[in-house]
């Protein structure tokens, strides 16, 4: 990336493994290291919207999904009420 002059933001670049429980446990050093940059592995990560975690489960997205649903839900019966 340097030849082009690019380089990674720290404070935004993330990085995820992704993979079943089994093949992330064989990942010994899942560290990233980039033009002196070091970073490490999320749990999850967010992108357009949309929230990947390491496993592939979607309990980070379903979860917040219902939050969101609750929260909207409470507000039309106060509209109504």
């Amino acid at each position: 990336m340097t030849s082009n002059l690019l380089c990674f933001n720290s404070s935004k670049t993330e990085f995820l493994l992704l993979g079943l429980k089994p093949q992330l446990d064989k990942v010994q050093s899942p560290a990233g290291l980039s033009n002196g940059v070091s970073f490490l592995p999320l749990a999850s990560a967010r992108n357009l919207g949309f929230i990947f975690d390491s496993n592939l489960t979607l309990a980070e997205q379903i979860s917040l999904l219902f939050l969101d649903l609750v929260s909207i839900t409470f507000e039309i019966f106060d509209a109504i009420a």
